[in-house]
Protein backbone atom coordinates (compact mmCIF):
# COMPACT_ATOMS: atom_id res chain seq x y z
CA UNK A 1 0.00 0.00 0.00
CA UNK A 2 1.04 3.60 -0.58
CA UNK A 3 -0.55 6.30 1.54
CA UNK A 4 -0.57 9.52 -0.45
CA UNK A 5 -3.20 12.17 0.30
CA UNK A 6 -5.59 11.54 3.16
CA UNK A 7 -4.72 7.90 3.60
CA UNK A 8 -3.65 6.91 7.10
CA UNK A 9 -0.07 5.75 7.52
CA UNK A 10 -1.23 2.19 8.26
CA UNK A 11 -4.38 1.43 6.24
CA UNK A 12 -6.97 -0.97 7.64
CA UNK A 13 -8.54 -2.90 4.80
CA UNK A 14 -12.28 -3.59 4.65
CA UNK A 15 -12.04 -7.14 3.31
CA UNK A 16 -15.73 -7.52 2.52
CA UNK A 17 -15.92 -4.35 0.44
CA UNK A 18 -12.65 -5.19 -1.35
CA UNK A 19 -13.91 -8.67 -2.14
CA UNK A 20 -17.11 -7.35 -3.72
CA UNK A 21 -15.11 -4.87 -5.77
CA UNK A 22 -12.64 -7.53 -6.89
CA UNK A 23 -15.48 -9.71 -8.11
CA UNK A 24 -17.05 -6.81 -9.98
CA UNK A 25 -13.68 -6.01 -11.61
CA UNK A 26 -12.94 -9.72 -12.20
CA UNK A 27 -9.58 -9.17 -10.50
CA UNK A 28 -8.43 -12.48 -9.03
CA UNK A 29 -5.35 -11.04 -7.29
CA UNK A 30 -7.42 -8.43 -5.44
CA UNK A 31 -9.96 -11.09 -4.50
CA UNK A 32 -7.23 -13.22 -2.94
CA UNK A 33 -5.91 -10.22 -1.03
CA UNK A 34 -9.40 -9.46 0.27
CA UNK A 35 -9.89 -13.06 1.36
CA UNK A 36 -6.56 -12.99 3.17
CA UNK A 37 -7.69 -9.89 5.01
CA UNK A 38 -10.94 -11.56 5.96
CA UNK A 39 -9.09 -14.62 7.22
CA UNK A 40 -6.77 -12.48 9.33
CA UNK A 41 -9.70 -10.61 10.87
CA UNK A 42 -10.03 -7.05 9.58
CA UNK A 43 -10.68 -4.58 12.38
CA UNK A 44 -12.82 -2.48 10.07
CA UNK A 45 -14.88 -5.43 8.85
CA UNK A 46 -15.63 -7.07 12.18
CA UNK A 47 -15.84 -3.99 14.40
CA UNK A 48 -17.41 -1.32 12.25
CA UNK A 49 -17.71 1.90 14.23
CA UNK A 50 -20.17 4.72 13.72
CA UNK A 51 -23.85 4.97 12.90
CA UNK A 52 -23.87 6.27 9.33
CA UNK A 53 -25.78 4.44 6.61
CA UNK A 54 -22.51 3.69 4.81
CA UNK A 55 -20.96 1.95 7.81
CA UNK A 56 -24.19 0.03 8.46
CA UNK A 57 -24.25 -1.10 4.84
CA UNK A 58 -20.66 -2.34 5.08
CA UNK A 59 -21.39 -4.19 8.31
CA UNK A 60 -24.38 -6.00 6.76
CA UNK A 61 -22.53 -6.96 3.58
CA UNK A 62 -19.63 -8.27 5.69
CA UNK A 63 -22.00 -10.80 7.27
CA UNK A 64 -22.65 -12.39 3.90
CA UNK A 65 -18.97 -12.85 3.06
CA UNK A 66 -17.73 -14.26 6.37
CA UNK A 67 -17.97 -17.89 5.22
CA UNK A 68 -15.69 -17.19 2.30
CA UNK A 69 -12.87 -16.05 4.57
CA UNK A 70 -11.69 -19.62 4.96
CA UNK A 71 -10.83 -20.20 1.32
CA UNK A 72 -8.15 -17.53 0.88
CA UNK A 73 -4.71 -18.53 -0.38
CA UNK A 74 -1.52 -16.43 -0.07
CA UNK A 75 -0.45 -14.18 -2.90
CA UNK A 76 3.12 -15.17 -3.75
CA UNK A 77 3.88 -13.05 -6.82
CA UNK A 78 3.86 -9.29 -7.16
CA UNK A 79 3.84 -7.20 -10.32
CA UNK A 80 7.16 -5.48 -11.03
CA UNK A 81 5.64 -2.00 -11.22
CA UNK A 82 2.45 -0.04 -11.77
CA UNK A 83 2.09 3.33 -13.48
CA UNK A 84 -1.25 5.12 -13.75
CA UNK A 85 -1.08 7.87 -16.36
CA UNK A 86 -4.06 9.95 -15.15
CA UNK A 87 -2.84 10.34 -11.57
CA UNK A 88 0.85 10.00 -12.35
CA UNK A 89 1.14 7.36 -9.62
CA UNK A 90 4.12 5.03 -9.91
CA UNK A 91 4.88 2.10 -7.59
CA UNK A 92 7.75 -0.30 -8.19
CA UNK A 93 9.94 -2.89 -6.48
CA UNK A 94 13.50 -3.91 -7.17
CA UNK A 95 13.97 -7.34 -8.74
CA UNK A 96 15.09 -8.74 -5.39
CA UNK A 97 12.00 -7.28 -3.70
CA UNK A 98 14.22 -5.50 -1.19
CA UNK A 99 13.64 -1.91 -2.33
CA UNK A 100 10.21 -0.35 -2.85
CA UNK A 101 9.60 3.07 -4.37
CA UNK A 102 6.49 5.11 -5.12
CA UNK A 103 5.86 8.63 -6.41
CA UNK A 104 2.96 10.67 -7.74
CA UNK A 105 2.16 13.59 -9.99
CA UNK A 106 -1.33 14.91 -10.59
CA UNK A 107 -2.96 18.03 -9.18
CA UNK A 108 -3.69 19.46 -5.73
CA UNK A 109 -6.89 20.99 -4.43
CA UNK A 110 -9.45 18.20 -4.56
CA UNK A 111 -11.22 16.44 -1.71
CA UNK A 112 -8.79 14.53 0.52
CA UNK A 113 -5.85 15.91 -1.47
CA UNK A 114 -2.58 17.09 -0.01
CA UNK A 115 -0.06 19.41 -1.67
CA UNK A 116 2.04 16.43 -2.68
CA UNK A 117 2.38 16.55 -6.47
CA UNK A 118 5.92 15.28 -7.03
CA UNK A 119 6.18 13.49 -3.67
CA UNK A 120 7.92 10.12 -3.28
CA UNK A 121 8.41 7.44 -0.64
CA UNK A 122 10.99 4.67 -0.24
CA UNK A 123 11.15 1.53 1.87
CA UNK A 124 13.76 -1.21 2.27
CA UNK A 125 12.90 -4.73 3.36
CA UNK A 126 9.42 -3.41 4.22
CA UNK A 127 10.96 -0.84 6.58
CA UNK A 128 9.82 2.75 5.79
CA UNK A 129 12.79 5.00 5.06
CA UNK A 130 11.57 8.13 3.23
CA UNK A 131 7.94 8.51 4.18
CA UNK A 132 4.59 10.22 3.74
CA UNK A 133 3.18 11.05 7.18
CA UNK A 134 -0.43 10.45 6.13
CA UNK A 135 -3.36 12.47 7.40
CA UNK A 136 -3.93 14.03 10.78
CA UNK A 137 -6.99 13.91 13.01
CA UNK A 138 -10.07 15.36 11.33
CA UNK A 139 -10.99 18.72 12.84
CA UNK A 140 -13.08 21.74 11.85
CA UNK A 141 -10.00 23.29 10.23
CA UNK A 142 -9.53 20.14 8.18
CA UNK A 143 -12.83 20.84 6.41
CA UNK A 144 -12.35 24.59 5.99
CA UNK A 145 -10.46 26.70 3.43
CA UNK A 146 -7.59 26.79 5.95
CA UNK A 147 -6.93 23.06 5.69
CA UNK A 148 -3.99 23.82 3.38
CA UNK A 149 -2.20 25.50 6.29
CA UNK A 150 -1.99 22.23 8.24
CA UNK A 151 1.62 21.04 8.33
CA UNK A 152 0.88 17.44 7.24
CA UNK A 153 -0.92 18.76 4.13
CA UNK A 154 1.73 21.28 3.03
CA UNK A 155 4.23 20.30 0.35
CA UNK A 156 7.24 21.07 2.58
CA UNK A 157 6.33 17.91 4.51
CA UNK A 158 6.09 15.71 1.43
CA UNK A 159 9.73 15.55 0.29
CA UNK A 160 9.19 18.41 -2.15
CA UNK A 161 11.58 21.40 -2.44
CA UNK A 162 10.81 24.83 -0.98
CA UNK A 163 11.80 27.52 -3.52
CA UNK A 164 12.51 31.01 -2.20
CA UNK A 165 10.42 30.19 0.85
CA UNK A 166 7.46 29.13 -1.29
CA UNK A 167 5.70 25.79 -1.30
CA UNK A 168 3.24 24.24 -3.72
CA UNK A 169 -0.25 25.72 -3.62
CA UNK A 170 -3.60 23.97 -3.70
CA UNK A 171 -4.53 25.96 -6.80
CA UNK A 172 -1.43 25.06 -8.79
CA UNK A 173 -1.40 23.47 -12.22
CA UNK A 174 -1.29 19.69 -12.45
CA UNK A 175 2.18 18.15 -12.32
CA UNK A 176 2.60 16.24 -15.57
CA UNK A 177 4.52 12.99 -15.38
CA UNK A 178 5.88 10.37 -17.75
CA UNK A 179 7.39 6.98 -17.00
CA UNK A 180 9.56 4.86 -19.28
CA UNK A 181 11.34 1.57 -18.84
CA UNK A 182 14.89 1.05 -20.11
CA UNK A 183 16.06 -2.50 -19.42
CA UNK A 184 16.28 -2.75 -15.61
CA UNK A 185 15.86 0.99 -15.07
CA UNK A 186 12.66 2.98 -14.57
CA UNK A 187 12.89 6.66 -15.44
CA UNK A 188 10.11 8.76 -13.95
CA UNK A 189 10.01 12.44 -14.88
CA UNK A 190 7.73 15.22 -13.64
CA UNK A 191 7.27 18.77 -14.88
CA UNK A 192 6.66 20.71 -11.66
CA UNK A 193 7.04 24.19 -13.18
CA UNK A 194 3.41 25.19 -12.58
CA UNK A 195 3.14 23.84 -9.05
CA UNK A 196 4.51 26.96 -7.32
CA UNK A 197 3.19 30.53 -6.96
CA UNK A 198 4.82 33.42 -8.81
CA UNK A 199 6.74 34.41 -5.65
CA UNK A 200 8.87 31.27 -6.01
CA UNK A 201 10.45 32.85 -9.13
CA UNK A 202 10.47 29.40 -10.72
CA UNK A 203 10.82 29.48 -14.50
CA UNK A 204 11.18 25.72 -14.92
CA UNK A 205 11.40 22.72 -12.62
CA UNK A 206 11.96 19.14 -13.78
CA UNK A 207 12.22 16.31 -11.27
CA UNK A 208 13.62 13.03 -12.58
CA UNK A 209 13.75 9.88 -10.48
CA UNK A 210 15.71 6.88 -11.73
CA UNK A 211 15.15 3.47 -10.18
CA UNK A 212 17.67 0.76 -11.05
CA UNK A 213 15.64 -2.30 -10.13
CA UNK A 214 18.56 -4.67 -10.60
CA UNK A 215 20.85 -2.88 -8.13
CA UNK A 216 18.04 -1.44 -5.99
CA UNK A 217 19.39 2.09 -6.45
CA UNK A 218 17.13 5.16 -6.44
CA UNK A 219 18.43 8.53 -7.66
CA UNK A 220 16.50 11.80 -7.54
CA UNK A 221 17.55 14.71 -9.78
CA UNK A 222 15.96 18.16 -9.49
CA UNK A 223 16.67 20.78 -12.15
CA UNK A 224 15.35 24.27 -11.35
CA UNK A 225 15.68 27.46 -13.43
CA UNK A 226 14.86 30.72 -11.67
CA UNK A 227 13.76 34.00 -13.22
CA UNK A 228 16.28 36.03 -11.21
CA UNK A 229 19.54 35.79 -9.28
CA UNK A 230 20.09 35.27 -5.57
CA UNK A 231 17.60 32.46 -5.07
CA UNK A 232 17.31 29.88 -2.33
CA UNK A 233 16.18 26.26 -2.55
CA UNK A 234 15.64 23.88 0.36
CA UNK A 235 15.15 20.12 0.11
CA UNK A 236 13.20 18.75 3.09
CA UNK A 237 13.22 14.98 3.50
CA UNK A 238 10.92 13.17 5.94
CA UNK A 239 12.37 10.03 7.46
CA UNK A 240 10.84 7.31 9.61
CA UNK A 241 13.74 7.47 12.09
CA UNK A 242 16.32 10.10 12.99
CA UNK A 243 19.04 10.22 10.29
CA UNK A 244 22.74 10.01 11.09
CA UNK A 245 25.38 11.97 9.17
CA UNK A 246 28.49 9.86 8.53
CA UNK A 247 31.40 10.93 6.32
CA UNK A 248 29.29 13.26 4.23
CA UNK A 249 26.49 10.73 3.85
CA UNK A 250 23.10 10.45 5.53
CA UNK A 251 22.22 7.08 7.01
CA UNK A 252 18.61 6.30 7.90
CA UNK A 253 18.28 3.41 10.32
CA UNK A 254 20.19 0.36 9.13
CA UNK A 255 19.64 1.20 5.46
Amino acid sequence: FVNFGDSVKRPVLDGATCLRFARWAEDDASALMALQTKANGSEYTYAVKGTSELLFFRAVTALFTCDQARVGTPIKERASFFYYTNSGLLSARSHSGEMFFSAKGGACGGAHDHCDAGAFIVSKNNFPVVIDVGRGTYTAQYFSPHRWDLWFIRSAYHNIPVLNGQEETCCSKAVVSVCKEEDDRLIYELDMSGAYPQEAMCEAFIRQIQFDRRDGRIEVYDSVIFRSDGNRAEWPLLCAVSPQVENGKIRIGNC
